[in-house]
């Protein structure tokens, strides 16, 4: 079963059948409070394989959105959280989403905020404390769909229904450990063998996957821009995969970007000996003194720093 709610295989279940029932519910349960009357009982067909070419039936009232421009992958990523996207390439799914009370209460809008209040919705339901986990890919895919501009503010259309800058709902997607980081830098990589094969400076880090976090549990930053060298981050650094990405990171999560000042100050100059390898270190002092009349024109003091 999901998290929320689980469901059974539509194996059993005819799409013809269950679309049949969509229509005869549109007919004599076409309000919200009618239609809430069957909560609870398996009526919407989504999809469950990776693929989503196995169908699965769940509950009416499970956390459910629209389907509207959410890819097979997205959708996949989606239901690691314990949100399912109605399947309207079916009869039932298609009929299901006509009915006039659904989009009232049952079912959310394919956007940041629908997913957000979906989501929320799959945490009240779960019995037990649950934080669900993702696979990298699965995290790459939520976040190119939720880290949007059109998502937030004035860009997300008319009404708070699709408005993701709502304080609850950044506060919902930002506890989804969806936010990949930079790994550490480990002992293994203090090797100043500039010449191995396979290696430039600042591309070999630790072993393992790079860490994916929430945005609530520890202060995450930016780095300047991103073609940082990554010999110069860690794990409170942020790898963001698309400008935009960034840019609703700094401008509706109130993530940090870091000035090429402060950086320096913070990342270069106070962590020489502990930069590796040396090409890496070495870079970024040359690049800090062919800079060094801008850098200096936001922090007069930073020409003594260096020196």
């Amino acid at each position: 079963d999901d998290a929320a709610g689980g469901g059974i295989s539509a194996a059993g279940i005819s799409d013809e059948y269950l679309a049949l029932v969509w229509r005869v519910l549109g007919s004599v349960a076409s309000d919200t409070r009618a239609l809430g009357k069957l909560e609870g009982f398996p009526l919407l067909p989504v999809g469950r394989s990776a693929n989503g070419s196995e169908k699965h039936v769940i509950p009416l009232g499970a956390p459910l959105i629209d389907a509207t421009g959410v890819s097979v992958d997205v959708a996949a990523a989606m239901r690691a959280a314990g949100v399912h996207v109605l399947d309207v390439g079916t009869l039932a799914g298609s009929s299901a989403r006509a009915h006039p009370a659904m989009m009232d209460q049952f079912l959310a809008p394919a956007s940041a905020a629908g997913f957000a209040d979906a989501f929320a919705k799959a945490v009240t339901l779960n019995p037990k404390p649950w934080s669900p986990t993702f696979t990298r890919e699965e995290a790459a895919h939520l976040r190119s769909f939720v880290l949007r501009r059109r998502w937030f503010g004035r860009g997300a259309g008319s009404g708070t229904d699709f408005d993701a800058a709502d304080p609850e709902r950044v506060a919902s997607l930002a506890s989804l450990r969806i936010y990949e980081a930079f790994p550490e830098r480990t002992a293994g990589d203090d090797d100043d063998d500039d010449d191995a094969p396979g290696e430039q400076s600042g591309r070999r880090t630790a072993g393992g996957d790079p860490p994916l976090l929430d945005l609530v549990s520890a202060p995450l930053t930016l780095a300047p821009r991103r073609s940082t060298d990554p010999a110069l981050l860690g794990i409170d650094f942020l790898n963001p995969s698309s400008d935009e990405e960034s840019a609703v990171l700094v401008e509706r999560f109130g993530v940090e970007r870091l000035t090429d000042q402060k950086f320096l100050r913070q990342r270069v100059l106070s962590r020489l000996d502990l930069i590796r390898p040396a090409r890496a270190r070495n870079d970024a002092m040359l690049d800090a003194l062919r800079r060094l009349p801008s850098l200096c024109a936001g922090d007069g003091s930073l020409s003594r720093a260096i020196a």
